[in-house]
């Protein structure tokens, strides 16, 4: 087995952390879910960022694997990838925010 550096401690302990985060914002996205009807299109968007959600926490996953097997340059392969996934998470979470801050205003009135 390898000797790990700093760096890659510090790699491992941020994606551990990121592991939790993930699990809990999936936690919250099937409590907003709950809140919405089964046919809401919104409810679907809400569906998508929780895909994208398990496939970062995969990512973080994938990512301890790899620098504990010494396989680095798979880690650099991937990093255009997280960065479009990031990019289509950010989106669809604006989108589905925007349509469900929308549907709260409009049942109020």
């Amino acid at each position: 087995m390898q000797t790990l550096t700093l760096g890659d401690y510090l790699l491992i302990i941020a994606s551990l952390i990121g592991i939790v985060l993930f699990i809990y914002s999936s936690l919250k996205i099937f409590n907003i879910m709950s809140l919405l009807p089964k046919e809401s299109k919104t409810r679907s968007y809400w569906l998508y960022a929780l895909v994208l959600v398990v496939l970062f926490g995969l990512g973080y996953l994938f990512s301890i694997i790899a620098v504990l097997v010494n396989q680095k340059t798979f880690l650099d392969s991937i990093t255009p990838f997280i960065y479009l996934f990031g990019s289509f998470f950010v989106l669809i979470v604006v989108l589905v925010s925007f349509r469900t801050y929308k549907a709260i205003l409009e049942s109020a009135e």
